[in-house]
């Protein structure tokens, strides 16, 4: 996205996504509890966050935050048409 390596992983017995984002030997996080709808615990801190999503995504401010899971169930839909719920529910093989 951008030049930028963007990775989302689910917790799922914690019901949590950790959203990624590397570029040029630079990395920044932040979580997002489904549950409670809260984005947070960013990684290494919240002014590198901002930077660099908004790098990824295009945007300013903290309108980057909801960008990495609608761009995710986009993906979904298009390749796979369903959404992360349903993938998460598929049998595990």
């Amino acid at each position: 996205m951008n030049g930028y390596v963007l990775r989302i992983t689910y917790n799922a017995d914690e019901d949590r996504y950790h959203i990624s984002a590397d570029k040029d030997n630079a990395g920044a996080a932040f979580d997002y509890l489904s549950v409670t709808k809260e984005y947070g615990w960013e990684y290494p801190d919240q002014d590198t966050v901002k930077r660099m999503f908004n790098g990824a995504f295009g945007t300013q401010g903290e309108d980057f935050y909801e960008k990495p899971l609608a761009f995710f169930e986009q993906l979904l839909q298009e390749r796979f048409g369903m959404s992360m719920e349903e993938l998460y529910a598929l049998p595990i093989r």
